[in-house]
């Protein structure tokens, strides 16, 4: 699967990572979450191989609950960081995720 980014037009992805975001999506929905973005080292394809996943999630009414499923339901040894963008981020951090973001997920 092709998804968007924040400013560039469509990556390819591997199947392990395709595998990761269809569960983050999945979640995303039954939280609820009005966005979910890919930021960080992954979002701009230069992670290592045990890089963490960096994801900011918007509006989302229950976001404790959501991140604990995150880190427990998603099928990887990799690790989590989750930020709560409602929670008033840094400004660098919304510049990042502007400029380099992919939007995972986002409810219409």
């Amino acid at each position: 699967m092709r998804m968007k980014t924040m400013a560039e037009p469509q990556l390819r992805w591997t199947v392990r990572e395709e595998k990761i975001f269809t569960q983050l999506r999945e979640l995303a929905k039954r939280y609820d979450v009005g966005k979910l973005v890919l930021f960080g080292s992954r979002a701009r394809r230069l992670q290592a191989e045990k890089s963490d996943v960096d994801i900011a999630v918007y509006d989302c009414a229950d976001f404790r609950d959501f991140a604990f499923d995150v880190e427990e339901k998603v099928d990887t040894l990799l690790t989590f960081d989750i930020v709560n963008m409602n929670e008033s981020p840094s400004a660098e951090l919304v510049a990042e995720i502007l400029r380099d973001g992919v939007i995972l997920y986002e409810k219409v």
